[in-house]
């Protein structure tokens, strides 16, 4: 039976080479796809960044 497709968009970025170069280095240490890894580190970093604009904005008078 196939899998359930996930809810997502494509999308093409142009990075720097030594960016794409850490990022696969970093699959291969932890097993993930390029996919996998790059929704959880963006979602790690998107998800303390409003976090922390969040408290800044409640600690503005």
């Amino acid at each position: 039976m196939p899998r359930q497709k996930k809810d997502g968009v494509n999308i093409n970025y142009f990075i720097r080479r030594d960016v794409k170069e850490k990022l696969d280095k970093y699959c291969d240490d932890v097993g993930q796809t390029a996919t996998m890894a790059i929704e959880r580190i963006l979602n790690e970093y998107l998800t303390k960044y409003f976090e922390d604009k969040q408290k800044q904005n409640k600690s503005k008078p």
